[in-house]
């Protein structure tokens, strides 16, 4: 035995259980309760010290009412064994469970016999307004016949179906997947983007050759403006080049001439002006040149001179160291007179510095020959290193007015407009013949022709996470109704990494761009008669993946769930 205690509202035990244990309540207040078709029915209560639930002790039968705990309960729990320890003990206590039994009996033979005559008196009304033979079959008293009674065919049956029929829609709906979409609208353009032909130069219009939605073709003339100024201008450049030329031609031919020696050729391609400047300046050159010349031949032959009076002027000392010799023997053996001896002497110094002297003017007269060749070397650079610092301003000159004129014919070419690009007239702004353009100003746009076409479509951000390039797409034109002709199957090959601020239809906000590209064959496969343009509108349908036809239940089911249990902020 053991004291158990049983928190108020809690069953202490529930009708059709089968138990081994009684209860005797120690303290709080229990009720018996009865199920009934109208809900649970209190039969009474128990009260402190009282035995209760000791039916399923005595005949081990499922018990036929509940005993809930009205207040706070304690009570302590009665085997088999204690409870007929319990009996031995307090015989009054089996006198009290003999009372109520008798107590059951009487009560259920007395519901017995009324619920009989009501039965009696239903079958005489049946009888008398009725067939006769009408039977009540069925009666159900209380929880445990119904606990025993077994169900009908016709209800297992319909069971099983039912089951059946759940089991198979479960399967069903968890095997069969559906493909799952993202639908955009768009309009179909072409691959390369709109030919804007603008102005290559501000001019005024002479003529306008085209009109919008003219089919044209590559190198048809559109328009032509007028190129007094353009023309004017390439003549002057033109006149500034052929004078650069003559004078590089000039300085070239002088340059060669100068090196080689020769005269100016018959027939150089040089006007008046040129052969002139040309010719005084070689006669200036040469004659400079001559000059030059003679100033060093002229040294070299004093020079010459100089050093044959060196070899005079050396035999003359020679010559003088001799007699002074001879005069000194003499004049040392008392023959010659001392006078004499002198005078050779000063003979011998003077020859010997007129040959001092002649060494001098060798030595000054070379200096002068090297300074002469020296100024006639630099001169020659001089005039050399001029003609090739001209030359090369002149060249520099040549090629920045060269691409100028280049400039100015090709302007000049650009005079008369013509189209890029084989295509369609689309558009062509407020300009008319005598219309002043300026250098870039738009003035006709083509679409092109002969050239694939994608759809461009509008992507809602919100949908963009689920596409995937390469991702099949259906595309429904608005031109044909697809119920009638179908749709044109096609692939995603791009999406931008950026919003756009307007969509196609110019509505603000922000789109994702996608383009869908249809192969050839299947525009090829339209009805006859019918031409995908640029700009037709379409429907996409983006396949982005699969989804159980199940989910399409439970996920409904599972977010109520998910948010049944979240508290508001």
């Amino acid at each position: 035995m053991s004291i158990r205690s049983f928190p108020r509202g809690e069953f202490i035990f529930r009708e059709g259980e089968t138990g081994g244990y009684a209860y005797i309540l120690q303290s709080g207040e229990v009720e018996i309760v009865k199920s009934t078709a109208k809900g649970p029915m209190v039969l009474g209560t128990v009260d402190k010290g009282t035995l209760f639930g000791e039916m399923a002790i005595i005949d081990e039968s499922p018990r036929s009412a509940s005993a809930r705990a009205k207040t706070d309960v304690e009570a302590l729990e009665v085997n088999r064994d204690a409870f007929l320890q319990h009996i031995s003990r307090k015989p009054d206590a089996a006198l009290s469970l003999m009372t109520r039994l008798a107590t059951y009996v009487r009560s259920t033979n007395l519901n017995t016999i009324h619920a009989g005559d009501g039965l009696h008196a239903v079958d005489d009304q049946d009888q008398t307004e009725h067939e006769p033979n009408r039977a009540l079959t069925d009666i159900i008293d209380d929880t445990d016949a119904i606990y025993d009674a077994k169900p009908s065919r016709p209800t297992l049956l319909t069971g099983i179906l039912v089951l059946v029929f759940v089991l198979v829609a479960v399967v069903f709906l968890s095997v069969t997947f559906v493909d799952t979409t993202v639908s955009a609208r768009g309009k179909f353009g072409t691959t390369v983007p709109n030919v804007i032909v603008q102005a290559t130069t501000g001019s005024v219009i002479e003529d306008l050759l085209i009109r919008r939605g003219q089919v044209i073709k590559k190198g048809d003339v559109v328009a032509k403006l007028d190129g007094t100024y353009i023309r004017a201008n390439l003549k002057v450049e033109e006149d500034q080049l052929a004078a650069i030329n003559k004078r590089i031609l000039r300085i070239s031919t002088e340059q060669y001439l100068i090196n080689s020696g020769e005269e100016i050729p018959r027939g150089l391609d040089l006007d008046e002006v040129s052969l002139d400047i040309l010719s005084k300046r070689l006669d200036e050159y040469r004659s400079r040149q001559a000059s030059f010349d003679a100033d060093v031949s002229k040294l070299k032959q004093e020079i010459s001179s100089a050093k044959s009076a060196v070899v005079i002027a050396k035999e003359q000392l020679s010559v003088k160291q001799r007699i002074e010799d001879a005069r000194k023997a003499l004049f040392d053996k008392k023959i010659g007179s001392l006078l004499n001896y002198l005078t050779a002497q000063d003979d011998r110094l003077a020859a010997k510095k007129e040959f001092a002297e002649t060494i001098n003017t060798v030595k000054n007269l070379s200096s002068e020959l090297v300074s002469a060749e020296a100024e006639r070397q630099a001169f020659v650079a001089e005039w050399s290193a001029d003609l090739a610092e001209q030359l090369a301003k002149e060249e520099e000159a040549n090629s920045e007015i060269h691409e100028e004129v280049v400039k100015l014919q090709r302007q000049t070419q650009d005079l008369t407009m013509r189209s890029p690009v084989d295509g369609v007239v689309l558009d062509l702004p407020s300009v008319t013949v005598g219309s002043i353009v300026k250098e870039g100003e738009p003035m006709l746009t083509l679409v092109r022709t002969n050239v694939p076409l994608a759809l461009e479509v509008d992507v809602d951000p919100k949908d963009v996470s689920d596409l995937r390039i390469g991702a099949d797409v259906s595309v429904k034109l608005d031109a044909l109704p697809f119920q009638q002709f179908g749709d044109l199957p096609g692939k995603l090959i791009f999406v931008s990494n950026d919003t756009f601020p307007e969509s196609l239809d110019g509505e603000k906000g922000a789109w994702y761009r996608g383009r869908v590209e249809i192969s050839p064959e299947d525009i090829r496969a339209l009805p006859k008669g019918f031409h995908l343009t640029p700009g037709m509108l379409a429907t996409a349908d983006l396949k982005v993946g699969q989804r159980r036809l199940v989910t399409y239940f439970t996920n409904p089911i599972v977010k109520n769930f998910q948010q049944s249990f979240q508290e508001p902020d």
